[in-house]
């Protein structure tokens, strides 16, 4: 299985949209050297040995995933032409942009963070006692953590396990009308809520949620944009491809600069300042913690829990998008679920949903969680 030991964490066809050569290298900022580094080798970005596993069979799903939702990707930055909504290519262009979310080290990180606070918060003591009961000294706990040894593939499989939550969403694509442009990661999706940003404890950024927004982009120019028709209004109703201006583009430049785990990409020498600004302006609002526990409820012999990924640190208003929804009703101490989430759609590629079928198979195999 040498074949498959370079495992890529965010796809080549994908990064090869930001090439500043022929789709052989990419202009790179590097975070925690502060670093530009101009024309590195593509082939060589955010990858690692046998990440999803050395039996090669995640890595075989997300290529034959990636060979056909490239092709969608192509047409939307070519040829302006965008999926019609709920069909096979439609499911397909989802597919990728929630695995792609799914698979990086910052996901994985994200996992292992969750399952160890868990652990630290309500296991460690119980852990504890069943060491003590079997002779081993309550010290040698001390400092333990817990996790997963592949984070990234559980990750997956909770990812795929996702989208058919998301088919009930709208979709369409930015485009820059300025000369800053959009640059990405090697973390690219962005989850994020304006409706319910900062309103309720915890996260309001989960697939389902009202409200939901996902970024993801795809060149320079171009940034697609899936959310929450039922909660937001972006351009016309016949209008596919949305022009934005300056203002906006540094926004979503700056929440990729957040979200980012080492790299920030771009496609343009040219850009390098502009880079730099957005990375120094992020520094700030990057947060090392990438979940959060909270008692929801409590007695004398019980606790309800609450553990989530946190969302980006850094609350904003787009120009580009009109708010449908009251944002000054209460929202009960939740962001609450969309009325259509989860339904599907019995249109979807049959291919993909073998796919969904192997990867949950997959978790079953590792005695991964069936459900998120």
């Amino acid at each position: 299985m040498a074949e498959k030991k370079k495992q890529h964490y965010v796809s080549r066809f994908y990064l090869k949209n930001f090439s500043s050569h022929e789709g052989k290298s990419i202009n790179l900022f590097n975070i925690p050297c502060r670093r530009i580094i101009l024309n590195g080798n593509l082939k060589n970005q955010c990858y690692r040995s046998y990440l999803y596993g050395k039996d090669g069979k995640v890595e075989t799903l997300l290529q034959n995933i990636e060979g056909r939702a490239a092709l969608i990707i192509r047409d939307i930055i070519h040829r302006r032409h965008l999926p019609r909504p709920q069909t096979e290519k439609h499911f397909e262009l989802l597919s990728i942009v929630i695995l792609q979310w799914g698979r990086t080290l910052a996901a994985g990180a994200g996992l292992n963070e969750v399952v160890d606070q868990l652990y630290q918060h309500i296991l460690k003591e119980q852990f504890a006692v069943f060491a003590q009961q079997r002779g081993i000294a309550r010290e040698h706990l001390e400092g333990s953590t817990l996790g997963y040894d592949e984070p990234e593939r559980v990750s997956v499989s909770l990812a795929v396990q996702a989208i058919p939550a998301a088919m009930d969403l709208g979709f369409k694509v930015l485009e820059r009308k300025t000369s800053v442009e959009f640059i990405t990661s090697d973390n690219p999706v962005l989850l994020y809520n304006q409706f319910g940003h900062g309103r309720v404890p915890g996260s309001s950024t989960g697939f389902c949620s009202q409200g939901i927004q996902i970024f993801l982009p795809l060149s320079k120019d171009l940034t697609l944009l899936i959310y929450d028709s039922s909660t937001y209004k972006v351009g016309d109703r016949r209008q596919h491809f949305v022009s934005i201006n300056e203002r906006d583009v540094r926004t979503l430049n700056l929440l990729q600069a957040i979200i980012a785990r080492e790299n920030l990409y771009f496609a343009s020498a040219s850009a390098e300042s502009e880079v730099r600004c957005t990375a120094r302006r992020a520094l700030a609002k990057r947060d090392i913690s990438q979940s959060g526990l909270r008692v929801v409820h409590q007695t004398k012999t019980a606790q309800v829990i609450h553990s989530y990924r946190k969302d980006v640190n850094n609350q904003v208003k787009f120009g580009f998008n009109k708010l449908l929804r009251d944002s000054a009703v209460a929202l009960n101490g939740h962001v609450p679920f969309r009325r259509h989430a989860q339904q599907g759609s019995s249109e979807s590629s049959e291919a993909f949903y073998a796919g969904r079928t192997s990867f949950v198979n997959l978790s079953e195999e590792g005695g991964f969680p069936r459900r998120i």
